[in-house]
């Protein structure tokens, strides 16, 4: 029983680990801006390819079975490292409207959780684990700019944008 629970509080140390980070620059600052969650989500989509490559390469060849569970482990941290910020995000950026910013954000996670069933396979039939992976290594890779953009320049995009309702 004792084993069941232990990732749940592991997420629960990360999650405190996070608040407290975000709280600490509010303390610095003086005021809590969503700009303040971007370079935790910029550290899990750093990651994010590092887990992708490490599982596919290891699974593709004959290597011991605990390297490419560590790809998943490490995949499954960064998903953690970028969802979570990006909800809290989305929510501090829509005051008004943060219910539906969220459920927009989990709707087009929805549809990609539905879409990449239809495409995995025949990618992986076609060009195997190690490369297939690597692909989405890739594609994870592509959007890091995006990230470094919005924790940059993100404050003033978002004073630009006509639905944000300031504080």
């Amino acid at each position: 029983m004792e084993m069941l629970t232990t990732p749940s509080r592991w997420k629960c140390c990360w999650h405190d680990y996070l608040c407290f980070n975000v709280k600490h620059k509010k303390a610095v600052d003086g005021v809590m801006k969503p700009e303040h969650r971007p370079p935790i989500m910029l550290l899990g989509a750093t990651v994010l390819p590092l887990g992708l490559f490490l599982y596919g390469r290891t699974a593709d060849k004959q290597v011991h079975w605990i390297a490419p569970l560590i790809g998943t482990a490490i995949v499954g941290f960064s998903m953690l490292l970028t969802i979570l910020p990006t909800e809290n995000y989305l929510a501090d950026i829509y005051e008004l409207y943060n219910a539906s910013a969220v459920a927009a954000g989990a709707i087009l996670c929805a549809i990609f959780g539905a879409i990449f069933p239809l495409v995995g396979p025949p990618l992986y039939h076609k060009i195997g684990l190690g490369w297939g992976n690597s692909v989405l290594a890739f594609i994870a890779m592509a959007f890091l700019p995006a990230l470094v953009i919005l924790k940059r320049y993100g404050e003033r995009i978002r004073n630009r944008k006509r639905l944000y309702q300031g504080r």
